[in-house]
């Protein structure tokens, strides 16, 4: 009783001292679906030829959704390294997380490119401008979430690179995807 009151008193603290942005929350009866894939083989894209988003080879799995609204909360996590390889290159590496039925795309929130600037405005690592092969190895990690109506969807991770200037080369290694389904 006493860890309730707490965590629920911690909780309303939080909220009460929240700024504008109101927060959503979302219930439901509980957990449906939780799938975890990882890779420890590398993949590198270049900015030469890799300017839009791909798939990251084998981030991807697909789910038959029976009851619509299902929300998809996917975390992929992934060991980087986003290089400057010409010493004048500014941009940066991203990725995003989509799922995909048929020739229809949605893209998971939150989505950058709502902006209508840049469709790769999401960074998920970035080079040190000016510094040709600076970058070395971190770990990064993206969550994003999208409700699901009925049908059959593949849930991807992809990459690209948004360069303005120069070469860039974006380095993917020991990554790890989890996506948990819930109502």
């Amino acid at each position: 009783m006493f860890r309730r009151l707490s965590i629920t008193t911690a909780l309303t603290a939080i909220l009460a001292g929240a700024s504008s942005a109101t927060p959503v929350l979302t219930f439901g009866t509980g957990v449906i679906s939780v799938a975890n894939i990882s890779e420890t083989a590398p993949s590198s894209i270049s900015s030469a030829t890799d300017t839009l988003f791909a798939q990251i080879p084998g981030a991807l799995r697909t789910y038959v959704v029976t009851t619509p609204n299902d929300l998809f909360t996917v975390t992929f996590t992934a060991e980087t390294q986003c290089r400057d390889t010409a010493g004048a290159a500014t941009g940066w590496c991203a990725v995003r997380i989509v799922a995909s039925q048929g020739s229809t795309i949605l893209v998971f929130h939150p989505n950058a490119a709502t902006n209508g600037v840049n469709i790769r405005d999401f960074s998920f690592d970035s080079n040190p401008t000016g510094i040709t092969n600076a970058d070395e190895w971190e770990s990064h990690s993206v969550t994003q979430s999208a409700r699901l109506q009925a049908g059959t969807w593949t849930i991807r991770v992809q990459r690209a690179i948004e360069v303005t200037a120069g070469s860039t080369s974006f380095r993917l290694d020991d990554w790890n995807l989890n996506i948990v389904v819930t109502d």
